[in-house]
């Protein structure tokens, strides 16, 4: 091995080259925005934002974090306001304290104050304790923002109301609130006195109002709004609809789908989902007067509560409401309609529906007073035009002695004993693939759903559930479609199917077919040689009766066009026998046990077709239908290129790369010079991205088989040469040691 030369020249400086000076040599540091960004009381805004170096303040920090990032709080830091950043952020740790707001006006015609803060980015707030003021109510707006409240957050009090709208005086589009954890006075998915042009969606589940010191009792016994939770604001406008979700083992002691206070109005409609928790009842509409402007919808699968009511508490609902309970349990009461006091009229001008079934249990406690089950509003309901439906016969069996008022202060507050204009359960026959439903009260109803499989949906084995099944209903079903349910539908064989409607099952299956699989092409080097595809297929779908094919066709004249056996000029080569026990012997890393083999070869192509690319698709015709494979594109040449390079050597081979080349010039650098412990990419052109056997003949160089030259210390001449086909390209190259001396 040759000695490095080292040359120190020490002298420079001294030759008037001062002026080359270290300070003139400057560069820019760019930082990018960091994932994640600390803030502490201690912090400095000037700082670097790390754990060691914390920010102050949590603006700053909200501007340093990158869109996605986290904010982690070190201790209580404090927020006096919430700057617009346009960023979705999680904030997480320590504390915020917004004790030290201003006090604002809250407006109700008593002179009360509050405190106000506004947050302008989409969050998540996680395992974070706020400290609040301990007298005054405190107001958090998301502002229409995406906010929501993980787990592990807490307030130093309970005076705090949530909004997922803005502050009074404030428009937004749409709010997105979800409130996991915590104790509120309110929850709100809309504004406070202000406008929503589009509609509120609030979820409301976790462990929420768990650790509120009276949940319980009034939960119990209390009348008051405190700890409610509504899809509306507070005296707002929502131009769309209200909707709100209560779940989990969060507590609340009313669920109201509306707003509350008088002059609040939703223009389409407000909804209510309850999946669980512990409440004292349900509103489908609004709080305390108002206007919902349209109906309400109201559905209860889960949770306890004492009572529902599909309409409002004192407001008049103009259009229909629809109450459906089928799980949870109901201890005292059930109105279809709103309640009210005796002096004013709060009815439901449209349609009233109320719907019970499932496993809802509705045990009224001998406690109670005013208790039953009753399809209209409270007091004034007589005119309403309501029904009460059950799911089925034995729903109807098990709650009808519910119905109307079963004590006198239900019956003196009902105005009627009557439950509704008419009540009456659904029963359902099947035949075949068809479903009837009809009705022990409406003699003329005959409503059918027929079930059928969607021919639009591949019934293709991809790894993922298929779910072709398709029910239609007539015109005159009521109330929810018949359910499916599937089984073993992700794997290909059969897969079955369940459509059941009240306690009728309709129970059918279908297969999933495995497509044939294009192996990739490959040359046949017997007469009659040429470009041989071949694929494989499950046994079990061989031995079933399908019958089977390759599809090819030029890639030019195939152009964008899907490959299938409509395309016109397509070549269809149907299988005639399996190549499996071929595949056994003489290809055994390519065989897979369980598979069965099929060839389809292309034979006497032209000289000047030898480089023309070839897309192939086999496929499966069972059922009735056509199953494909992927498509795979190949010609002639490229796949004998690639065999070359593999070792085979026969001439067949080497004429097809040959003659697809010989209106092409291959060439690549004829000399470069490489510096010790280097590399060095060679360029190839005209060899239209057939595959290259790379060689060299020193061992001062290594050549990869992308054609990649690496050096080592050594220096010299090496030749690197690349052969396509019969073709030889050579490359001279110098290696030299580069200069190592310094200054």
């Amino acid at each position: 091995m040759m000695k490095k030369k080292v040359i120190s020249i020490l002298s420079i400086c001294a030759l008037g080259i001062a002026g080359f000076a270290c300070g003139n040599l400057q560069s820019t540091q760019v930082s990018a925005l960091e994932t994640t960004v600390y803030v502490s009381s201690s912090g400095n805004d000037n700082g670097a934002g790390t754990d060691a170096s914390p920010y102050a303040t949590l603006n700053k920090a909200l501007e340093e974090v990158a869109d996605g990032g986290t904010v982690v709080l070190k201790d209580t830091v404090v927020l006096s306001n919430w700057a617009a950043h346009g960023k979705t952020v999680t904030v997480t740790g320590g504390g915020l304290d917004v004790s030290g707001l201003a006090e604002s006006d809250f407006n109700d015609g008593k002179g009360t104050k509050m405190k106000e803060i506004v947050i302008n980015d989409n969050v998540t707030f996680t395992d974070i304790s706020w400290t609040v003021d301990s007298t005054l109510e405190t107001f958090i707006y998301a502002n229409g923002y995406k906010m929501t409240v993980g787990t592990g957050v807490s307030y130093s009090n309970e005076n705090v109301r949530l909004f997922g709208g803005g502050k009074e005086g404030s428009t937004v589009a749409n709010t997105d609130l979800t409130v996991l954890s915590g104790t509120y006075n309110y929850i709100y998915g809309g504004s406070l006195r202000s406008t929503v042009t589009g509609n509120t969606n609030l979820t409301v589940g976790g462990t929420v109002n768990n650790n509120a010191s009276n949940i319980d009792s009034q939960i119990k016994s209390g009348h008051e709004f405190i700890y409610s939770v509504l899809g509306g604001g507070h005296v707002d406008i929502v131009k769309g609809s209200t909707n709100v979700y209560f779940q989990d083992s969060a507590k609340a002691v009313y669920v109201a789908g509306g707003s509350y206070g008088y002059g609040c109005s939703i223009a389409k409609g407000s909804n209510v989902s309850v999946k669980g928790g512990t409440l004292m009842g349900v509103y489908g509409s609004c709080l305390s007067g108002g206007h919902s402007g349209s109906g309400a919808n109201v559905r209860i699968e889960d949770g306890t509560m004492q009572q529902v009511f599909g309409g409002s508490e004192g407001q008049i609902v103009t259009g229909d409401v629809d109450v459906r309970i089928v799980g949870g349990s109901v201890t005292r009461r059930i109105y279809a309609g709103s309640y009210g006091d005796g002096s004013t009229k709060y009815v439901v001008k449209g349609k009233v529906s109320l719907e019970l079934g499932g496993d809802v249990d509705i045990s009224f406690s001998a406690s109670q007073s005013d208790k039953g089950i009753y399809g209209r509003s409270r007091y004034n309901g007589d005119e309403e035009n309501c029904q009460i439906v059950f799911t089925s016969q034995a729903a109807y069996e098990a709650y009808k002695n519910q119905l109307g008022g079963k004590d006198w202060g239900a019956s003196y507050v009902m105005g009627s004993t009557a439950a509704a204009d008419e009540y009456h359960y659904y029963t359902y026959s099947a035949d075949g693939n068809v479903i009837t439903q009809a009705c022990a009260y409406h003699d003329t109803l005959s409503a059918t759903a027929t079930i059928g499989l969607d021919e639009s949906i591949s019934l293709q084995y991809t790894g993922n559930a298929i779910t072709p099944i398709g029910i239609d209903c007539s015109a005159d079903w009521e109330y929810d479609k018949p359910m499916v349910a599937y089984g073993n539908n992700v794997e290909c064989g059969k897969a079955n199917y369940t459509v059941t409607a009240g306690q009728v099952c309709v129970e059918d299956s279908f297969i999933i077919v495995k497509t044939p699989v294009v192996l990739g092409g490959s040359v046949r080097l017997s007469a009659p040689s040429g470009l041989r595809f071949q694929s494989k297929v499950p046994s079990e779908l061989a031995n079933s009766g399908a019958t089977f094919g390759t599809l090819y066709i030029p890639k030019d004249v195939l152009g964008a066009n899907e490959l299938t056996v409509a395309t016109p000029t397509v070549e269809n080569v149907q299988q005639t026998k399996w190549a499996t026990d071929s595949v056994r012997e003489n290809n055994s890393q390519q065989y897979e046990e369980g598979c069965e083999y099929f060839n389809a070869v292309l034979t006497g192509i032209p000289e000047e077709h030898y480089d023309k690319v070839i897309v192939a698709r086999s496929y499966v015709y069972a059922n009735g239908q056509y199953y494909y494979s992927d498509t795979v594109e190949r010609s002639v040449a490229q796949i004998s290129a690639c065999a070359l390079k593999d070792g085979y050597t026969n001439q067949i081979l080497y004429d097809y790369v040959d003659k697809a080349l010989a209106d092409s010039t291959v060439s690549m650098e004829s000399k470069v010079t490489v510096y010790e412990g280097e590399s060095y990419q060679l360029t190839l052109t005209g060899n239209k991205g057939y595959a290259v056997i790379w060689s060299t003949d020193s061992n001062i160089l290594t050549v990869d088989e992308n054609g990649k030259i690496t050096v080592g210390d050594d220096e010299g001449n090496a030749l690197v040469m690349a052969k396509i086909g019969s073709q030889i390209v050579k490359c001279t190259v110098t290696v030299k040691q580069r200069w190592t001396g310094y200054y």
